[in-house]
């Protein structure tokens, strides 16, 4: 029946969103993934400064380890979904403050999420990683491994280009993300 929710019907909706360093986006975006039968909200620049602490009653949240004032990304699975999934914090294949690899197994069946926020890195930068270099936080990764079997990447890629969004026709910061998709 269509009346079910999408996790009833064997979908899950993932919620994206970019918080700006705000408490009450955060607070509004997981409120709207509630609303909206969503799963799972991947969410890009918390607030992370400070003695701010993020939590919402209805969600369970994954951070990248290390620092918490350099993560750029938090994962949130609802809470009354995580007794039938298992979640899984995939640090060995991205340990990295801009990203969070999960993987969700649901009856079975794996689904990887990457959360992705992607930026300049490097000396004259908000993070410097291990590279005193300048470059895009996607080209940290190694993505061979973390684009195995099904696989959703999403986020804030802070780039433009024609490829996905065809009224522009100049690309800006783009070259890494259009590598990937390719």
């Amino acid at each position: 029946p269509s009346h079910r929710s999408a996790s009833e019907r064997g979908a899950m909706i993932v919620l994206q969103h970019n918080c700006a360093c705000t408490g009450a986006v955060v607070h509004t975006a997981l409120e709207a993934a509630l609303q909206a039968g969503a799963g799972m909200a991947c969410l890009q620049e918390p607030p992370v400064r400070g003695k701010y602490q993020i939590s919402h009653p209805g969600f369970l949240l994954y951070w990248p380890e290390g620092p918490r004032e350099h993560a750029r990304v938090v994962t949130a699975i609802r809470r009354d979904l995580v007794r039938d999934l298992v979640v899984e914090a995939r640090t060995d294949l991205a340990n990295h403050p801009y990203f969070m690899v999960v993987d969700v197994l649901e009856q079975g069946r794996r689904t990887r999420i990457v959360n992705c926020y992607d930026n300049w890195l490097g000396a004259r930068h908000t993070y410097l990683g291990e590279s005193l270099l300048t470059r895009r936080a996607l080209s940290d990764l190694d993505w061979g491994p973390i684009l195995e079997g099904r696989c959703l990447v999403l986020g804030d890629f802070n780039a433009h280009s024609p490829m996905w969004n065809t009224p522009i026709d100049q690309r800006v910061n783009a070259r890494s993300l259009e590598d990937l998709i390719m």
